[in-house]
């Protein structure tokens, strides 16, 4: 029997018991103290004494097993990391991260089953393609096979974490039958219950199912589903065909890759370590006749040139820094004739942008705007030495415009749409109209006390923030794009010659 270690046992001379957290089915979930380390555990525990059937018996411990031995050789944000497995007390154990946090399922029933918003609903959903992209990616393809909402972690954080890989298996090539017909129904492709081979689409329409249960409520047990819309009015009618594609009945139909799912979602490609394929680049058809086509500058740019040779590389590199120099010899002279144009040019409004399109992480761009700015403020002060600069104003200046962009920050997914793609101009928009604000607020609270607000009221100054903002958005996004090209191979998927 399972469940019944106390708190503060030991386990095998290095796992000290706290509680336990989860107990059902063949195994129990504890939360433990790696003693070794102090890193803080989830001890999955397994006995076989309570299967009568010598098959049955041998089965149970070939899946944990295999658990251990599969996840132990997975790296992924979105996977649990396994650190150890072992045999205590004639019981089989599996060590890994401990996810602080509760499961999908339990998530919903906290709200009540109440529908989830379709934003946060698909930021979970491409999480699971990310994830799921990275196991069926793998060589063998890993197949999940029970993917519903109580396998499916949420930590503090709000990041996913697929858990349970009891039954989860290697895709054999060849083989035309499951050896274990398993699943959970409602959740289960058509195709489990049939008994037949299945692949990486019976882990999408699971996906499918899942993302049609966060968005209406409804217990997908209840068949058949009713129309996703007719549910929940407000989900749009793009998000509720890439859910209608996951569901259908013919594995020829679904979508082909959780990739192709999270482009329709979002307009990006899975990331993540380890990813060795891309779905097709922007202007052509995927396997499910899709054209991927995308307006976002930054992706189009990471497209055109991702199909150039090294040597048109080279000669664009080139270019850039001959104009460059030119721009550097015949501007300077200039421009320094002209002190007022630096003096009105914002450089702090470059960095919150910047970092906000280059991480896309609440509270990191405005960590960086603030230090920088108040860093940066007393740099250049102490090398000008012509103005009395009072660090309380300076800190007060970098504390509320911090606080500021880190609000706008966070209304920006509701500004931009749940389509990153689509919705680029409105993102650029908005970040430019922080980088303007943030700018004048920064400015007006530092130097009011010696120059008076009239100082903020320069339109040269909103200008050179605006210039500011959307080069560090268009930066920051390209630096993103950049990372994801480097993730999943889209060079190569192009053709372009190393």
């Amino acid at each position: 029997m399972t469940g019944m270690l106390a708190a503060n046992m030991l386990v095998a001379d290095r796992y000290v018991i706290q509680r336990r957290v989860g107990r059902g089915g063949m195994a129990a979930v504890y939360d433990a103290i790696d003693a070794h380390t102090n890193r803080r555990v989830a001890l999955k525990e397994m006995s076989d004494q309570a299967i009568s059937n010598p098959a049955e018996r041998q089965q149970a411990l070939g899946l944990f097993r295999q658990e251990a031995e599969m996840l132990a050789q997975l790296d992924h944000p979105n996977l649990p990391r396994v650190t150890d497995n072992f045999t205590f007390g004639n019981k089989q154990y599996l060590a890994m991260d401990f996810v602080d946090g509760v499961t999908l399922e339990d998530y919903l029933a906290q709200n009540n089953r109440r529908p989830v918003p379709e934003t946060q609903a698909l930021n979970w959903a491409a999480q699971l393609c990310d994830v799921l992209h990275y196991l069926h990616s793998q060589n063998p393809p890993v197949i999940f096979r029970d993917l519903k909402p109580s396998n499916i972690m949420i930590d503090r954080n709000g990041q996913v974490k697929l858990i349970d890989f009891g039954i989860a298996r290697l895709f054999k090539p060849g083989k035309k039958h499951d050896t274990i017909a398993m699943g959970t129904p409602g959740y289960a492709a058509p195709e489990q219950h049939l008994g037949v081979q299945t692949d990486a689409r019976s882990d999408l329409y699971a996906l499918g199912v899942t993302l049609y249960e966060m968005l209406t409520g409804h217990d997908p047990a209840l068949a058949p589903l009713p129309p996703l819309r007719q549910l929940n009015p407000h989900v749009s009618p793009a998000v509720e065909r890439v859910v209608t594609q996951a569901l259908a009945s013919d594995p020829e139909k679904r979508w082909q890759r959780a990739s192709d799912i999270k482009f329709a979602m979002t307009g990006h490609f899975p990331i993540g370590p380890g990813l060795t394929t891309a779905p097709p680049p922007a202007g052509t058809s995927g396997p499910s006749g899709m054209v991927r086509k995308s307006s976002r500058p930054t992706t189009r740019l990471i497209l055109t040139v991702a199909r150039w040779s090294n040597r048109q590389i080279a000669l664009a590199v080139i270019v850039l820094l001959v104009l460059a120099m030119a721009a550097l010899a015949f501007g300077a002279p200039i421009l320094i004739q002209y002190p007022d144009i630096w003096n009105n040019i914002q450089s702090i409004a470059l960095i919150a942008p910047l970092v906000y399109a280059a991480v896309q992480r609440p509270i990191v761009p405005s960590l960086a705007h603030m230090l920088v700015g108040f860093l940066g403020s007393i740099v250049i002060s102490a090398r000008v030495g012509s103005v009395e600069l009072r660090i309380d104003a300076l800190l007060i200046a970098a504390l509320v415009s911090g606080a500021f962009i880190e609000l706008w920050v966070r209304l920006l997914p509701k500004v931009r749409g749940h389509n990153r793609d689509a919705g680029w101009k409105r993102e650029l928009f908005w970040l430019i109209t922080m980088a303007v604000v943030a700018s004048i607020v920064m400015t007006g609270l530092t130097w009011a006390w010696q120059f008076g607000w009239q100082y903020t009221l320069r339109p040269a100054m909103w200008l050179g923030a605006a210039v500011m903002g959307a080069l560090g958005w268009f930066l920051g996004d390209l630096a993103q794009q950049y990372l994801l090209l480097r993730q999943t191979g889209l060079k190569r998927r192009l053709g372009g010659r190393r």
